[in-house]
């Protein structure tokens, strides 16, 4: 499973996020990434949502919230663009 599904492109894409978004973003993954448990290698699943308001990034114990940033298309939606 690639971690960003239909659309990896969007890994380029985030750099219209500001400095401030993107290093939440980062650091979040890499928490989720890195944990350990009883000192062994333990990463957590997590899953990636975006939501529209006032922009803002968030966690929780599996999940980061980005909102009021742009999201990757969904598969229906870059099916629909291709020639």
């Amino acid at each position: 499973m690639q971690w960003y599904g239909a659309y990896p492109d969007w890994m380029n894409e985030v750099n219209t996020y500001d400095a401030t978004a993107q290093q939440q973003i980062i650091g979040y993954i890499v928490g989720f990434l890195t944990h350990k448990t009883n000192g062994n290698p333990d990463p957590t699943p997590f899953t990636i949502v975006w939501s529209d308001g006032p922009k803002s990034i968030s966690r929780t114990a599996n999940t980061i919230e980005i909102v009021g940033y742009p999201q990757p298309p969904t598969a229906a939606e870059l099916k629909n663009k291709k020639p």
